[in-house]
């Protein structure tokens, strides 16, 4: 797994400072600084909220690629999809997912 400072600074690169403190509840200023190695106080809140929206999260079987820990549990929980098949066809993979932990167990008594 990438430290999450290697990930921080590749999602930056791709967006902006701006776009990821306000993705993660954070200022621009505050994100700049950690990119920069300029931030001086303890950074484990900020490095939650980033790795809770953009850490190396379960290898989603039904998409084949790593999400947030934030997507899967959106997708798993939000409501049924029924405008969209393709939305529809993952929202069904997720209520059956065995990384779902509310899927319904059956019983083979």
């Amino acid at each position: 797994m990438k430290d999450w400072m290697e990930k921080l600074r590749e999602v930056v690169d791709a967006s902006s400072c701006a776009a990821v403190g306000r993705k993660i509840g954070y200022s621009r200023v505050a994100i700049s600084h950690i990119y920069h190695g300029r931030y001086g106080a303890n950074t484990d809140r900020i490095k939650a909220a980033f790795l809770e929206a953009n850490g190396d999260g379960p290898d989603c079987p039904h998409l084949g690629q790593a999400i947030s820990p934030a997507e899967c549990a959106d997708y798993r929980s939000g409501p049924m999809p029924t405008s969209d098949p393709t939305r529809f066809k993952r929202w069904t993979a997720c209520q059956a997912c065995p990384l779902n932990p509310d899927r319904k167990r059956t019983s083979n008594a």
